[in-house]
């Protein structure tokens, strides 16, 4: 332990050496004293630091406020939005200090930020493997540098379906832990490696790691939260849905004291589910409703299954109207965000397309002033020479190099607008790919609501015919919408895109290019009977037709197995 405060006292003097003016050594001072307080007070550091005027500090000062600055964020659970303070203290530092103990740390820092900020590629990774690489190469001994290095390395290498790799860091950051004698760190090391082994369905590792986490003490309100949590979901593999059930409740009883707020509708809706296990559908539809007035972001396309969960919690409880409503709600939510999804993401093609057009016009201008400046030139050369050489040879060559180049100009701009009309040809591709995919979910989706109000309607209709004829009414006019849409949405030439046939399939009409792409999609024959308000029967020899059809009709033999095919799965 001595050896420890040593090794941390020696790393203090050269951030000490590492303040450049005399006049600013009051707060290189207060810098280092704040510097040993971060993890135990970052708020108050926080406040502090809005104390002191950033402009006024040397180079390496301002490096090391905006460090802190950067960790106190990190600590006190500041939204990153951009990594450029901290990716100008790393250069700072790669560039004055390379391989110095805040280069690390500045290197660490710009990964989490990144992480925090939802990277995914490999930037994230890369500021954490150079860290890595140094603190090794330096033979670093502060071990709570090479926990942070080891634990995000695993963080970020379980988001990215790399468990087993994981695994191996996340051990590794363990020693570290507790080797600082921070049980903190520690606890939360034990944490992700038992999500680490849940990610893998090793549940009796899990369990090894859960049980060392209850032998913790003292812990804080959200340490108690996401240990609960973690109980929870282990339970819940297990089929033990009354203590997946307590542990959640446990979970609800500390939200009073959690210190940063929780997306608490998540946790409404698994109270929800697990009381539905249990059979208790009255406690599952009050926690359903809980869960739907907890909801913080309103475009979120999922927030449909909030209300298909109420809605069979009410159907458990026999009140179809309720049901129904909540699962019109839901259906209305999900059309609107999808319309809204696809409506961004076709404004941003439209924004992509139009810088790639203004680009290609600026080129062509710079090209066009290129040429005139030496059409000019050229001029001006065929003017001195006409004056000291009259001859009509010359004149003549001048007159074929200048439509000479004017073919060139030609070829070029004709070669710069078939590169265009090919990048909008494969961005357009793009966009109906992913039209394609919200066509395939939304029928998909649309396909089970219909044969689900079915057998509702059938099922309910000697009880209450009222209900039942509302239904039916509802279902009829839900199949006219459907029949205007699959008319525009689901024809030869969508069908020739989705399955990559050789030609387009113009004997077939829409509504079996429907029926194809629907199988395309796996959907079972009871989904698609129901959908196009019919019987399996009727479909199953309906579904025969189209095969002799097929048969008959298809001309290219690549595109009859790929139609055929669809029948056999």
């Amino acid at each position: 332990m001595t050896s420890g405060k040593t090794k941390r006292l020696i790393l203090l003097f050269f951030i000490f050496l590492s303040c450049e003016r005399p006049d600013n050594q009051t707060v290189c001072d207060h810098l280092q004293k704040w510097d040993t307080q971060l993890t135990i007070n970052p708020e108050r550091i926080r406040d502090s630091l809005k104390m002191i005027d950033r402009e006024v500090l040397s180079g390496a000062d301002r490096a090391y406020f905006d460090l802190m600055k950067v960790i106190v964020d990190d600590k006190s659970f500041v939204a990153f939005t951009s990594d450029s303070l901290i990716t100008s203290v790393e250069d700072y530092y790669r560039r004055h200090e390379p391989n110095s103990y805040n280069h690390i740390r500045s290197l660490i820092y710009q990964g989490i930020v990144r992480y925090r900020m939802g990277v995914k590629d490999s930037t994230v990774m890369l500021p954490f493997q150079e860290a890595k690489k140094i603190y090794s190469h330096r033979g670093e001994e502060d071990p709570i540098l090479g926990y942070f290095i080891h634990y995000y390395l695993g963080e970020v290498l379980i988001d990215n379906q790399q468990s087993p790799m994981a695994k191996k860091y996340l051990n590794k950051a363990l020693s570290f832990a507790k080797l600082s004698g921070n049980k903190n760190y520690e606890y939360d090391a034990y944490v992700e490696l038992y999500w680490c082994e849940m990610i893998q369905d090793h549940y009796s590792e899990a369990k090894s790691y859960l049980d060392t986490l209850q032998t913790f003490t003292n812990l804080s309100s959200d340490d108690r939260y996401t240990l609960y949590n973690a109980q929870s979901i282990y339970y819940d593999t297990q089929q033990d849905y009354q203590k997946a059930l307590d542990f959640k409740k446990k979970q609800k009883d500390l939200i009073p004291y959690l210190n940063h707020e929780k997306e608490f509708f998540r946790l409404y809706y698994s109270i929800s589910e697990r009381y539905s296990d249990i059979n208790r559908p009255d406690s599952a539809f009050y926690y359903a409703k809980l869960a739907i007035d907890n909801i913080q972001d309103t475009s979120n396309i999922f927030n449909y299954l909030l209300y298909e969960n109420i809605a069979d919690a009410a159907e458990k409880l026999h009140d179809y109207k309720t049901a129904n409503d909540y699962r019109k709600t839901g259906m209305g939510l999900l059309e609107k965000n999808i319309e809204r999804k696809t409506e961004m993401q076709v404004v941003a093609l439209e924004k992509k397309y139009s810088l790639a057009e203004a680009e290609n016009k600026a080129l062509k201008m710079k090209e066009h002033n290129r040429y005139l400046i030496s059409a000019l030139v050229i001029l001006s050369l065929f003017i001195v020479l006409l004056y000291f050489y009259i001859s009509k040879q010359k004149s003549l060559g001048k007159l074929k190099q200048k439509q000479l180049e004017a073919e060139m100009q030609q070829t070029m701009l004709q070669h710069q607008i078939a590169e265009t009309k090919a990048l909008y040809a494969v961005k357009q591709s793009q966009s109906q790919q992913q039209m394609l995919l919200i066509y395939s979910t939304f029928v998909k989706h649309f396909a089970d609501q219909v044969h689900k109000t079915t057998s509702l309607a059938i099922n309910i209709r000697g009880k209450n015919p009222q209900i039942a004829d509302k239904l039916d009414l509802q279902l009829t006019e839900n199949r006219k919408n459907i029949n205007l849409l699959t008319t525009h949405l689901f024809s030869p030439e969508k069908l020739a895109e989705l399955l990559k046939l050789n030609t387009i399939p113009t004997f077939l009409n829409h509504h079996e290019c429907l029926i194809l792409f629907m199988m395309a999609e796996k959907m079972g024959n009871a989904q698609i009977a129901a959908l196009l308000n019919t019987t399996n029967d009727s479909f199953k020899a309906r579904k025969s037709q189209l095969k002799k059809k097929i048969s008959l009709k298809a001309q290219d033999s690549s595109d009859l197995n790929t139609l055929l095919n669809l029948f056999n799965g």
